[in-house]
């Protein structure tokens, strides 16, 4: 007669987030079980709250013994509880070929029983598997079917569960109104009171913030996560949070808070095994390494990501590490090293869909041959990520660096009118987009050096002026002496400079004869 009240004070507890009080009430509980089905319960709940808290020993402990209660009543249901629980178990370790066999053993079970809620769980599990693997549309179309059995069984936080999976894809396939359409859809079934629910949804709305460039919205959103995972003792959430807080306080220049929330972030993932979780904490510190200018700390910190990715077949994470290590090999002038990693990194894009990385990948080999002098090599690559970054229907972050590198290249070739050309669409692109470019200045600058060398010193003096306007609120807008002096030392900038304040331009910006 205890079982069921201390199964109840469990799951009152598990509501305020008292996760001590709802350890104890079901650990009491497995203790007075005498009827196994009672026993089993008693293990399910204190198996997600363990899962929760990160504890993987005592959630596999738990497992074990909920799989040997399932097979000695031989029930196909219980079988299913503990198959959800443990394909959640092997996804956040990683474990790919464990999760997959998981996830078709349960989707065998569900159809023979023809149990439409255990079917659309292996169905999201298995989207959630493919989305893992970078294969998007995979994920999609599973996500899409769970979808709709969801809708079937009135469901309404698994809804939100599937809508957030497929916001996640369109995020990382760069579709952001998609994005925000998803999540509209997700917020307007979700439940208020639902915490750990609004951190699913808020976690591609950071994803998309970033990719976006909106940095302040994506700090502010991660502090709301931080505080919601901290509150409700989600320890995986909370890692997450860290990290997309580190992220964006890194952009912001906080580079102090961008360090102490990485090494948090790691520490928890590193706890709880989470590997993919590390790896993305690696990447992110290499890439704030990067942007001061720490270019072989970078590098080091996007190759063990990497090694961590490959061991994970998760496609995406090796490209985007194949072009991070590609741009600062650049920066060090180590082009052979450059080059090769961008070779792997376009084979690697070939086998999913990811335009933006793509064409940045292409980009970067463009400006590692311009930067040797293989001008003709140079063109072809960087108008051939052009192509793919002008066909997208939206601002493509980093899209104006690609074309000031045109501009360059056309006025080292001599060829005017196509720098012309290319100028006139990154100052296009910045009456649209002004207030979303990573490097405004850079725009103007390169419209300054087509008038120059076009004749129209008043012109070129004016885009001039508007390009060291730009400039010198980015560095009055430095947090540290680091990254002011980061600030100075990148491409173009010092040109900048030295032509505004001592009239001294570039040769190849030399007026035609």
């Amino acid at each position: 007669r205890a079982v069921p009240y201390y199964q109840q004070a469990a799951r009152r507890a598990v509501a305020v987030y008292a996760m001590a009080e709802a350890l104890a009430a079901c650990s009491r509980a497995i203790e007075l079980a005498t009827d196994a089905r009672l026993r089993f319960d008693s293990l399910a709940l204190r198996a997600d709250i363990h899962h929760q808290l990160g504890k993987r020993e005592a959630e596999q402990s738990d497992l074990e013994q909920m799989t040997n209660i399932a097979d000695d009543l031989a029930d196909d249901v219980l079988v299913c509880q503990v198959l959800t629980r443990e394909i959640r178990l092997q996804s956040v370790l990683g474990n790919r070929e464990a999760e997959a066999t998981l996830i078709a053993r349960l989707i065998d079970l569900a159809k023979a029983a023809d149990n439409h809620r255990y079917l659309a769980a292996a169905l999201l599990a298995r989207a959630t598997y493919h989305f893992h693997l970078s294969q998007y549309p995979l994920a999609e179309a599973d996500a899409n079917a769970a979808l709709k059995l969801y809708q079937e069984l009135g469901d309404r936080d698994a809804r939100v569960e599937c809508y957030c999976l497929l916001a996640h894809c369109a995020v990382h396939q760069d579709r952001y109104s998609d994005t925000h359409r998803l999540l509209e859809q997700a917020s307007a079934i979700a439940t208020s009171d639902n915490r750990q629910l609004l951190a699913k949804m808020l976690k591609p709305a950071i994803a998309s913030a970033m990719l976006e460039q909106k940095h302040h919205t994506a700090h502010q959103l991660a502090r709301q996560l931080l505080d919601i995972c901290l509150a409700t003792h989600d320890l995986e959430a909370e890692a997450d949070a860290h990290g997309q807080l580190a992220s964006a306080a890194g952009y912001l220049q906080h580079t102090e808070e961008a360090f102490t929330h990485f090494e948090l972030a790691r520490s928890i993932f590193a706890t709880l095994g989470k590997r993919q979780g590390e790896a993305a904490v690696l990447g992110n510190m290499g890439t704030l390494m990067h942007n001061l200018h720490r270019y072989a700390e970078a590098i080091a910190a996007y190759r063990k990501a990497m090694a961590i990715y490959k061991s994970l077949k998760h496609t995406r994470g090796q490209v985007i590490g194949a072009l991070n290590i590609a741009n600062s090999a650049m920066e060090l002038g180590d082009y052979a090293t450059a080059k090769t990693s961008v070779k792997h990194g376009l084979k690697l894009a070939k086998t999913i869909h990811m335009p933006l990385f793509f064409a940045h990948l292409l980009s970067v080999l463009g400006i590692a041959e311009m930067r040797q002098g293989e001008l003709a090599a140079a063109i072809q690559h960087l108008e051939a990520s052009h192509a793919t970054l002008s066909a997208m229907t939206q601002y493509s972050m980093g899209q104006e660096h690609n074309i000031c590198q045109l501009v360059l290249a056309y006025l080292k070739t001599d060829n005017l009118d196509l720098a012309r050309q290319r100028s006139e669409e990154g100052l296009a692109l910045y009456q649209t987009y002004a207030d979303s470019l990573v490097e405004p200045h850079h725009v103007w600058w390169m419209a300054a050096l087509v008038q120059r060398k076009s004749g129209n010193q008043a012109l070129a003096q004016q885009y001039l002026s508007e390009s060291y306007a730009i400039l010198e609120k980015r560095l009055a807008a430095a947090t540290d002496e680091e990254w002011r002096n980061t600030e100075l030392d990148y491409i173009f900038n010092g040109d900048i400079l030295a032509a505004y304040e001592r009239g001294e331009w570039p040769d190849y910006a030399a007026p035609a004869a």
